[in-house]
């Protein structure tokens, strides 16, 4: 018997985040919010709609830089963080 192997079975998943959802993380990331509130639904999307009124897309989005620049190491898991908090709240 002939196995046919799936050279991509053991390759990780990565799940690309569109427009919208990236825009959100990056303002979640860029809030006051923080992952140790384990902020609702509702927290999480106030504080997307709050920042993104404050500060505008781009400026999350330069800050969001700014950190993976200063701190990559710290950055990395709030991006995280943030987008799967994002993902939660727009179910």
């Amino acid at each position: 018997m002939v196995r046919s192997l799936d050279r991509h079975a053991s390759l990780p998943v990565f799940e690309v985040p569109g427009a919208f959802e990236a825009a959100g993380a990056e303002a979640q990331f860029a809030s006051a919010l923080q992952p140790s509130a384990s902020p609702s639904p509702d927290q999480a999307r106030h504080a997307v709609a709050t920042t993104l009124r404050r500060l505008g897309a781009r400026a999350c989005a330069a800050r969001m830089a700014g950190e993976f620049g200063d701190h990559p190491d710290t950055a990395a898991a709030r991006m995280s963080w943030a987008l799967a908090t994002v993902r939660a709240a727009m179910r």
